[in-house]
């Protein structure tokens, strides 16, 4: 038990060193992307960052938080892939950690976090597809955001004084507005009529 709870602390301590290292990474990446040679010296540190969470993942025997965290790191470094131009390898790593989240959240079916989490990557992912130069992308957006607007709906009616699943599920209702204005104009215009309608009851509230 001794051993176990040392392992435990350890995987811990390297979480958060993990964690530390990797916010600083991103962080660098976005005042030197710019720069010259910036964009090899961005996917150098991206690279070292995935490397850590891969490693500390490999080594925690299935650990929960690790992976999560592991899963939120693949999505930022997604986010971060998107703005640099490489819409490929974002969607690979959202992909990835909507798998891992997935995966999860089967394992712990009430893990708010956990839910939260899956839709908004759901929707970060549809929203990047709708970059892509190809149009045969619709019926995975059209899935993941529908996804999202579900489990969102959810979590809000569970927890209906969260104001940051409500901002959640009127972003994903945005992303749902504009992805069907043009096949579906009557959907569009009720899904962006009740985001419009959650972020005036927001802003209210923050008043």
């Amino acid at each position: 038990l001794a051993l176990e709870q040392a392992a435990r602390l350890s995987a811990q301590r390297r979480l958060k060193d993990a964690t530390e290292a990797t916010g600083k990474l991103v962080e660098v990446t976005a005042r030197v992307r710019e720069l010259p040679g910036g964009r090899s010296v961005t996917r150098s540190l991206l690279a070292t960052a995935e490397v850590l969470y891969a490693t500390l993942e490999r080594d925690s025997d299935g650990e929960a938080d690790i992976r999560f965290q592991s899963a939120r790191t693949r999505s930022q470094l997604a986010r971060a892939l998107w703005v640099y131009g490489d819409l490929e390898g974002g969607i690979e790593r959202y992909q990835s950690a909507i798998e891992t989240v997935t995966q999860l959240k089967l394992q712990t079916p009430g893990n708010k976090e956990y839910r939260s989490q899956l839709a908004s990557m759901q929707r970060s992912l549809a929203d990047l597809l709708a970059e892509m130069p190809d149009h045969d992308r619709n019926a995975q957006r059209d899935a993941l955001l529908t996804a999202s607007q579900q489990e969102l709906e959810s979590l809000t009616q569970e927890f209906e004084s969260d104001a940051r699943l409500q901002t959640s599920l009127a972003q994903t209702l945005s992303s749902l507005g504009a992805s069907r204005r043009a096949r579906d104009p009557a959907l569009a215009k009720r899904a962006l009529e009740r985001a419009a309608a959650l972020f005036e009851l927001l802003i209210a509230a923050g008043s």
